[in-house]
């Protein structure tokens, strides 16, 4: 697994033109030895690595899904039917996936940062429903990547493909809903703020609220 620690990487010449060892890595001021070669010019070296196999915090880039990662979105929500209802065997939810693909507005985090096809670990639908006003359709974490910033990368991703002013809205699980209060945590953690609209139930009778966030300019 890799992960978003940037990590100094003391490298020491060990001869001329021989290749260099990696004899430490320093991390928030502790220096941790490892062993490691790297063949390059005999010189004393610094380097910056940003992605390394270690134990740290999970590194979590987004990117747009492709018709390659269908299989895998379906996985995906399946693990989540329970809250959202029936998806997996919808035809509409497969359309909507393939639509948002097709017009770049279906975003994902993939295991290990890997190609298409990948396991996800989240994914999220994020469209303009008009001028200047956007609509989250559907973000979802992996239950095995709970907890890691994973949602937050995610949110943070979309926020900032919005024009200003702009208006986004989600609608989202009713606070009777303990599986779903993380979700109303997260939105209103960026500002979103919770609507009286009457919304009606989810497709498993759950409650649901609508949340909306004004945004006037750019962070």
């Amino acid at each position: 697994m890799y992960f978003g620690i940037a990590f100094d990487i003391i490298l020491v010449c060990i001869g001329g033109g021989s290749p260099i060892r990696i004899i430490a890595v320093q991390l928030k001021g502790s220096i941790v030895p490892i062993c490691g070669i790297i063949k390059g010019a005999a010189m004393v070296l610094k380097m910056r690595i940003i992605s390394l196999q270690s134990k740290g915090v999970l590194v979590m880039k987004v990117v747009n899904a492709t018709k390659d990662d269908l299989n895998e979105w379906l996985e995906l929500a399946s693990e989540v039917e329970y809250l959202f209802g029936p998806m997996v065997n919808d035809p509409k939810f497969f359309q909507a996936i393939e639509k948002n693909i097709n017009q770049c507005s279906a975003f994902c985090v993939r295991e290990n940062d890997g190609l298409p096809g990948s396991r996800l670990l989240g994914g999220v639908l994020f469209s303009s429903a008009g001028a200047q006003s956007y609509k989250i359709g559907w973000l979802v974490v992996s239950s095995r990547a709970r907890n890691k910033g994973i949602a937050t990368e995610l949110l943070q991703h979309i926020l900032k493909l919005v024009e200003v002013p702009a208006e986004v809205s989600v609608i989202t699980f009713g606070d009777d809903i303990p599986d779903g209060r993380p979700a109303r945590k997260l939105y209103q953690k960026f500002g979103f703020v919770p609507q009286e609209d009457s919304i009606p139930n989810g497709p498993e009778d759950g409650s649901r609220q609508k949340f909306k966030l004004i945004i006037t300019q750019k962070a």
